[in-house]
């Protein structure tokens, strides 16, 4: 009977073990074929780039070369040379793209034959233009009018390029999720098979004191491999969500470069016509006011999108040695005008043990500053009460949590918290917390939030101490 019973949780601990060794070999396998799925996406992201690169500079091109017709600028002419050496070295990085990594693509000599039919046509508009005396003549308008043909043709070509690759990207992605979420139900599944295996064994351990003794040691060893897997599986998949808030926040840094270079050459032509048609209706007030609103409403362009540069940029960083709790103190007093003004409460929770990290100050206390300013604005007047808590976390990490009994938020406003542009405020360009993220990213640092409709916020800050 005694070694029946003990055969029977040999049987039991071996069945754990062999679900808990499958589900680490397709977590594994699994984890394998996300990476290589994830290059393979980043190849073809990357030619799209590319091609929107080449887009940009052809535009740009054909924006100084209109721009020295209309103003016959040295300096204008200059620029359009100049595009045209970013067109060449876009091309190029385009066809070697292609080259390396989608040679079975027909679609690249085509690209390149218009793309130098466009160079070739604008740089014969520039001959004909100096030949004429630098008059835009019949045979000048013809070209930019035929220039204008390719350039629409070039368009239809980089989007015939980009749609299989976009929707290749999109099955990619689809099928990366299906086999995280596939991973994740066999794992849970062999947990729970596991575990109930083992509370079996248990059982029968009780009614033999010498099995007892021996399952309980087996039992500590096999709950500690389960919680060291756990431990993995949950790291693992912290790890993957800063990697895709990474992914996501590069990706939103090469959508505002792209927006600057389409948005900044419109507007330099647009203030360069501002300022012709002002020497024509200099006296009449109402002209004078509404080219006034065309160049105010023009900055306002141009800022935004600087503000939109400035927040997804990897800025350059003066770092110094700082003590988070002397930090929050004086994000804490700079934020004490509003919370006055409010009346609110605050209470402080600092660490007692040291908790040093290297980074930036200033740029530190404006992320902070901009997460404490978004909690009074959740809070209702005379009943707010904000915390500020600081720790030494398990891993080396220094960590602020900062919470708040305000209105709360559901998961699809947490979801894009962060994105550029998004506030459910009036009067807020929505860069507050895109510009508080970038510099927690820039510090190696990671930025979460916890909230519940009804129930508050919490803003967990993790930079790594010193």
């Amino acid at each position: 009977m005694k070694f029946a019973l003990e055969r029977k949780i040999k049987v039991g601990y071996f069945s754990g073990f062999i679900l808990l060794l499958i589900s680490f070999l397709l977590s594994v396998s699994g984890t394998s074929k996300i990476i290589k799925q994830a290059k393979e996406a980043d190849k073809k992201n990357e030619l799209i780039i590319q091609q929107e690169v080449l887009l940009a500079a052809l535009k740009e091109v054909e924006t100084f070369y209109r721009g020295y017709l209309l103003i016959k600028d040295a300096e204008t002419l200059d620029l359009y040379y100049k595009g045209k050496i970013q067109v060449d070295s876009s091309i190029t990085n385009v066809a070697y793209l292609i080259r390396t990594n989608f040679p079975e693509n027909k679609s690249l000599q085509p690209l390149q034959n218009l793309v130098n039919n466009e160079t070739a046509m604008l740089n014969r508009g520039l001959a004909l233009f100096a030949a004429g005396g630098m008059v835009v003549t019949e045979p000048v308008k013809d070209i930019s009018y035929q220039g204008q043909k390719i350039m629409d043709s070039i368009r239809e070509q980089v989007m015939a390029m980009q749609a299989p690759l976009r929707e290749s990207i999109y099955q990619k992605n689809t099928d990366a999720e299906r086999t995280l979420t596939f991973i994740n139900t066999i794992n849970f599944t062999s947990l729970i098979i596991a575990i109930l295996i083992i509370v079996y064994s248990l059982r029968m351990y009780i009614n033999e004191n010498k099995a007892r003794r021996n399952s309980t040691e087996q039992a500590l060893q096999y709950r500690k491999q389960l919680e060291f897997r756990l431990e993995e599986l949950n790291t693992a998949n912290r790890q993957l969500n800063e990697r895709k808030s990474i992914e996501k926040f590069a990706s939103a840094g090469r959508i505002a470069r792209m927006i600057a270079h389409e948005v900044r050459n419109p507007l330099t032509n647009i203030g360069l016509a501002n300022d012709q048609l002002k020497e024509f209706v200099e006296r009449n007030e109402e002209g004078t006011m509404l080219l006034n609103m065309i160049k105010k409403n023009g900055e306002r362009i141009n800022n935004l999108v600087n503000g939109l540069l400035n927040a997804t940029r990897f800025a350059e960083l003066k770092k110094a040695e700082l003590s988070i709790n002397d930090l929050m103190e004086d994000v804490v007093i700079i934020s004490q005008e509003r919370i006055a003004l409010n009346t609110l409460k605050i209470e402080k929770y600092y660490s007692s043990k040291s908790c040093l990290v290297f980074g930036d100050e200033e740029k530190l206390k404006i992320a902070f500053f901009n997460i404490i300013v978004n909690a009074i604005e959740a809070v209702e007047p005379g009943k707010g009460v904000i915390k500020v808590t600081t720790f030494l976390a398990p891993g080396n990490m220094c960590t602020v949590k900062i919470n708040d009994n305000g209105i709360g938020m559901n998961q699809e406003i947490i979801s894009n918290l962060f994105e550029p542009f998004f506030t459910n405020k009036n009067k807020r360009d929505g860069l507050g917390l895109t510009h508080t993220q970038n510099i927690i990213f820039n510090h190696g640092g990671n930025v979460g939030i916890e909230s519940i409709p009804g129930n508050g916020s919490t803003v967990t800050v993790n930079l790594l101490a010193i």
